[in-house]
Formats: structure tokens, sequence, C-alpha cells
């Protein structure tokens, strides 16, 4: 009696059994994903400033390009709650890409990456749409 169906032609269907090697999140995600263009334009913006303005008390922070990324895929995909976000980097398989396969949490990093932080990605939320049309143009050709 397999799967506690006799008879029974089913695929067997195990959640116990560990992966041989970790697995690359990176195997998980199609080549043309919007949460890897998010990435790529994400990583092809300087965010010096956001840097320099981590007074680098505490324990270690997120990247800025990991917090960036997560908020903007976010507002692409609809998810706008830091709560909802911080969810998202445990349950969707593009969050986790985004986020490098961390989990900020939302009343700490993303929340002051969010409203309190507008002043210092404003510059980085002007030049996405350009650095997108970039993207698209190289694609074209």
């Amino acid at each position: 009696m397999k799967d506690g169906f006799p008879m029974s032609n089913f695929r067997p269907s195990d959640r116990l059994t560990g992966f041989l090697l970790p697995p690359s999140i990176d195997d998980w995600i199609p080549e043309e994903h919007l949460a890897r263009f998010v990435v790529e334009v994400i990583d092809g913006l300087g965010l010096g400033s956001m840097g320099r303005s981590y007074r680098g008390s505490g324990k270690a922070a997120y990247s800025p390009r990991v917090l960036l990324g997560i908020l903007v895929y976010g507002y692409a995909t609809g998810v706008f709650s830091s709560r909802k976000l911080e969810r998202a980097t445990y349950d969707s398989v593009a969050f986790r890409f985004v986020a490098a396969n961390e989990n900020p949490d939302h009343d700490g990093a993303l929340l002051g990456l969010g409203d309190d932080g507008k002043t210092a990605t404003a510059p980085v939320w002007d030049r996405v749409p350009r650095f997108a049309d970039l993207l698209s143009t190289d694609a074209d050709d």
C-alpha cells in the first residue's frame, strides 16, 4: 500500500529528505523573471549615498541593495506593507531570490528603508525607470 492508496500510481512525495547539496536559489528562478530584472537594475545603480549614511553600530546590517530590491520588487508586484514584504521573503521563491535568501524584519530594516528612508532613496527611485529603459534597449539589440 503506497501513499495509503492500494494499487496507486502516484508519484512519491517525500518532504523529509534533504538535498545532497545546498540548493542554489538562482536555479529556482527562470532567466527572464521579473525578480532577475529587479536585481540587475539595483546592482547597476550607484548606492554610495545609502551606504555612507549607515552609522555602523550594532549588529551587521542588511545590504542596501537587498533592502531596496525587496521594496522595488514588492512595489512591482503589488506588495507594499513591510509585514507582507517580510513574510514574502519566507514564502515566495522570487522574493527569496531578490532578498539573497535573507529575511529582513518588517519593523527595522524594511520599515527604515521604506517611508522613513524616502529621502535617502529618492535619487535611486528617479534612476530606476531610466536604467530599465537602457536595459530594454540593450535586450533589443
